[in-house]
């Protein structure tokens, strides 16, 4: 397997010679060389060039097919027609703008009628829109601890950066996982109002409500747990989550960054449980 391996390497590296370059200059800027941590792997991340529908090229010249589509955002492909006609047309009447517009209202109505939601407020990263849900149910039920899964990634803020790829030696009990710090500069403070949970079972999720009465604003969860791969909820399981919420007077926040508009019309809680009024 190690010599397999080494082989496929060593492949790597003589393809993307270019991209190694590239590497190493961004390294003398810029943090691991990439924008993101989650854009780093080893030996260096391929630099890309230029793409087109379902294709991209490399500073190499080499060419991929695109898996990745931008981490999901580009459903349509790169550089596809109708999407550039579009940009084109509005960049003639503005780039941006710090005031309000009309199409924040169209977008709005759009998205009112593909899922379940009567307001709609606008974020630019799935960090930021998270931050503020949770940040909204600690308003609004006058509680400071949030109930996530191990495993789960909700964002760069420090009420999702807990337990997000703990080490085996610090899970703890299944029913009861700890609060491990996913990384440094998340303070002590943050782990006191993060308590944890096993995705799929139901039993950890009503020993932390017994264990913290009154004490628990909201459980944040992708409906599709994927930050460790793609782990399927099982049957009832949403809905129970649900009624545990209405139970203890607990919100429901459903993280639909990345399902929410490539499973079904109505995101990944509507596909799954009907009945539930969930928070996109």
């Amino acid at each position: 397997m190690h010599d397999a391996l080494q082989k496929e390497i060593a492949t790597y590296e003589k393809r993307t010679r270019k991209s190694a370059l590239a590497h190493k200059r961004a390294l003398e800027r810029i943090p691991l060389g990439v924008a993101s941590n989650y854009r780093h792997y080893e030996p260096y991340p391929i630099f890309v060039q230029d793409g087109k529908g379902s294709r991209i090229h490399d500073v190499d010249g080499n060419e991929y097919i695109d898996h990745n589509l931008c981490f999901g955002a580009l459903m349509a492909g790169h550089c596809h027609p109708a999407v550039v006609q579009a940009v084109e047309q509005k960049l003639h009447q503005g780039t941006t703008f710090g005031m309000p517009h009309e199409q924040e209202w169209e977008l709005a109505e759009e998205i009112s009628k593909r899922y379940p939601v009567e307001m709609v407020r606008f974020g630019s990263s799935g960090t930021e829109v998270t931050m503020h849900a949770c940040r909204i149910a600690r308003a609004a039920t006058g509680r400071d601890k949030i109930l996530k899964f191990e495993g789960s990634y909700h964002g760069l803020h420090d009420t999702a950066l807990v337990s997000v790829k703990p080490k085996a030696e610090d899970y703890g009990d299944p029913d009861a996982p700890s609060s491990v710090p996913g990384g440094g500069g998340v303070p002590k403070s943050a782990l006191q109002n993060v308590v944890v949970a096993s995705f799929n079972n139901l039993k950890s999720v009503e020993n932390r409500f017994q264990q913290y009465p009154g004490q628990i604003a909201a459980i944040i969860l992708e409906p599709i747990l994927m930050n460790v791969g793609l782990c399927l909820p099982q049957p009832g399981f949403l809905q129970a989550l649900r009624d545990t919420c209405n139970k203890n007077g607990a919100l429901l926040i459903f993280d639909e960054v990345k399902t929410g508009a490539k499973l079904a019309w109505g995101a990944a809680a509507c596909r799954w449980e009907r009945s539930v009024q969930a928070a996109q």
